[in-house]
């Protein structure tokens, strides 16, 4: 039996709590659900609660031939079972592959982190050896079974005592009754502060600053767990000492009568219920006999609700949890750097994601040394958010805008800005590039559709790696007719640059793909005016400081994409045999020029 899938409101409803990091327990998103761990009267038996899911662990041992390759060492074995009983979506009989992975993935990390002293398992070395069944019973899935079977495992291990052993020659004597050794789980190795295992499923790109939160939140976890379990074991090992009660039976709240007989007691009472009118029937009759109007909410403009329903008011009042993700998010905001960081969405500011390759990153520099980063609107009504990354290509923009969602906790954006291709020009065949553009716009569409999108045309250059200054211009000219044309169909903007371009030598630094401070400025003035036109708000001029400077450092990340221009005739040989050999080229007639 499969799971039932989610119908639409309840996806849409998980989605809006996860990014308001709300939970319906009233848990904050890095809180773990209460944890309780309970030890039979056998050892080696641990029962884990995670919320409702429920795990339980068994361990025990037999005296086995050791494996050839590992005379001396003993055997740790583990394995999991998933029964219909913890979910309906599980199979008698059959493994599912969440079941394969649980049982891969706590075998490694039980032998992995070296937890278990193998070694002392030994008996005999190549003869006889102990070897350790963990058994692991999922008894109601209710999430996070992982976290719930690892820490029911190790609880087991650490709880679990193995019978003592005598040798006398070739004769192994199992000694009986109290007479058990512990077995050596290191306490270390519990609190794991060395990440021993990385296990990642499903096919969701993660960048390098995510696994490192995740490894950081992995080690506060994880020292709060193990003091638990330490706490319960010791708790368990002081009632056998004592003598007390111990146990599952013991642990499990049980309600009980006593007696048959309730002594009276003194109550209050009204005259009404005195006289034998119970408050329901009061609440009945006023109820007849009252006229209640229904009040009708307005929801906004044009719309409104009588009754039950309407929009969800779930919102968080408690103000140390509003004080504590306060906090949260300056902690998470103080870790981006090198990018622009995110603000809460506010009502009422309008947010622009300007996206794109080195270009964008040195608009940014410049906007930022004249004082304007901001493009001389008011933070208050329009907030800027650039993201310009050195060597990008087309094929890192979807991944770019779910890492700045994702990681930089961008708000939505009511304009986004795309300014890429340009270090795709000469790799990709031009109708295949056309094509993957029209595409991957299609899916930022679709990824924000409220968002109004403005595509910036490929810039021209002086210099194309890999083919000539002609071929590609006619490249870049084709992918901006076509894929403008497209953008204007889907009801965007193309954002056109008719002062830039490759003729201006004045506009450009030396390696003729980038452009120096004048270039740069006319870049900006073409995206100022194009997001007047797209919001519909003046720009503020005064606020602009012209600086004098003219210098741009580049990276090897911008250099991946620049080529020499031709200084002799021997370059220009070299350089026209790396034509492009593409039909729609053969028309052109290709002429070079010494650069002066």
């Amino acid at each position: 039996m499969r799971d039932t899938p989610l119908s639409a409101c309840e996806r849409l409803f998980i989605i809006k709590a996860l990014s308001d990091k709300k939970r319906l327990d009233g848990r904050q998103p890095y809180d773990y659900r209460k944890i309780k761990i309970t030890f039979g009267a056998d050892r080696g038996c641990c029962k884990v609660n995670l919320g409702k899911t429920v795990v339980l662990a068994q361990v025990s041992c037999e005296i086995v031939s050791p494996r050839a390759v590992r005379p001396s060492d003993g055997i740790l074995f583990v394995n999991v079972e998933l029964s219909p009983m913890a979910s309906p979506a599980f199979e008698v009989g059959r493994m599912s592959e969440l079941g394969v992975e649980i049982n891969r993935l706590l075998e490694r990390c039980l032998r992995e982190s070296r937890c278990v002293d193998t070694e002392s398992l030994c008996i005999i070395s190549g003869e006889k050896v102990w070897q350790i069944r963990v058994d692991v019973n999922v008894m109601n899935h209710d999430g996070n079974i992982v976290d719930c079977s690892s820490i029911a495992s190790i609880a087991a291990l650490a709880h679990f005592r193995r019978p003592d052993v005598t040798v006398d020659g070739n004769e192994i004597i199992v000694v009986s009754g109290e007479m058990f050794e512990t077995l050596q789980v290191s306490g270390e190795m519990l609190l794991m502060k060395d990440q021993i295992t990385l296990q990642v499923s499903g096919e969701m790109l993660l960048m390098k600053d995510q696994v490192l939160r995740c490894s950081n939140i992995a080690v506060v976890k994880v020292t709060e767990i193990t003091e638990l379990i330490q706490r319960a074991l010791e708790y368990d090992r002081e009632a056998r000492l004592k003598g007390d009660k111990f146990g599952f039976a013991e642990s499990e709240p049980t309600e009980s009568i006593l007696t048959n007989h309730r002594k009276p007691e003194e109550i209050q009472a009204t005259e009404a219920q005195i006289n034998g009118e119970s408050s329901d029937e009061m609440d009945m009759n006023g109820d007849l006999n009252k006229e209640e109007k229904s009040q009708v909410k307005i929801l906004g403009r044009g719309a409104g609700v009588i009754g039950e329903g309407g929009a969800s008011t779930w919102d968080v009042e408690d103000e140390d949890m509003m004080e504590e993700l306060q906090n949260e998010a300056k902690v998470t905001g103080s870790d981006k750097k090198g990018i622009s960081l995110a603000t809460d969405d506010k009502p009422g500011v309008t947010n622009v994601w300007i996206v794109g390759s080195s270009i964008v990153h040195w608009a940014e520099d410049r906007a930022r040394t004249r004082g304007f980063r901001n493009l001389t609107y008011d933070e208050r009504e329009v907030t800027i958010y650039w993201d310009g990354v050195r060597g990008m290509k087309w094929e890192q923009l979807m991944f770019n805008l779910q890492r700045d969602l994702a990681i930089f906790d961008f708000p939505d954006p009511s304009v986004l800005m795309i300014h890429l291709g340009s270090n795709d020009v000469a790799s990709w065949d031009t109708n295949e590039l056309i094509d993957r553009m029209k595409t991957d716009l299609k899916k930022v569409t679709e990824m924000f559709p409220t968002t109004k999108l403005v595509y910036s045309e490929i810039l021209a250059r002086r210099v194309w790696r890999g083919m000539s200054l002609e071929c590609g211009e006619a490249k870049r000219q084709q992918i901006n007719c076509e894929v403008g044309q497209y953008v204007t169909e889907m009801g965007g903007v193309v954002m056109p640059h008719y002062n830039i371009i490759h003729q201006n030598v004045s506009i450009y630094i030396k390696d003729g793909v980038h452009m120096n401070n004048f270039g740069n400025d006319i870049l900006l003035e073409d995206i100022m005016n194009c997001l007047t036109t797209v919001l519909e708000k003046p720009l503020n001029r005064e606020s602009e400081e012209v600086s004098q400077s003219d210098e741009v450092i580049l990276t090897g990340a911008d250099l991946d994409v620049c080529y020499p221009l031709p200084s002799s005739k021997e370059n220009s040989g070299k350089l026209e045999d790396s034509l492009c050999h593409t039909g729609e080229m053969d028309d052109f007639e290709i002429e070079f020029k010494l650069s002066e």
